[in-house]
């Protein structure tokens, strides 16, 4: 939502202002991952360690299927976030 009210700033920013724009929201989307991805072994590193030993146990079809399943929300979640 906060994208779609800037919107008409953006389209009136000259070229090098939209790609500054997109870096600074790349960025900080990455960083947002980084820190939620980071709170689960920084609190519980020893269930995350069983987490992990069990996810590597899976059969290769049911990560797919899982990692498939995650694109799809993610896609559909910045569709709806976006438009």
């Amino acid at each position: 939502m906060i994208l779609t009210r800037s919107l008409p700033v953006i389209i009136d920013a000259r070229p090098y202002e939209i790609g500054r724009i997109m870096l600074d929201v790349l960025f900080t989307a990455m960083a947002l991952l980084l820190i939620f991805e980071g709170i689960g072994p920084m609190l519980f590193p020893n269930k995350w360690q069983q987490f992990i030993t069990q996810l590597a146990q899976q059969p290769s079809n049911q990560l797919r299927t899982m990692g498939g399943v995650l694109v799809t929300i993610g896609i559909v979640s910045l569709y709806y976030l976006l438009w």
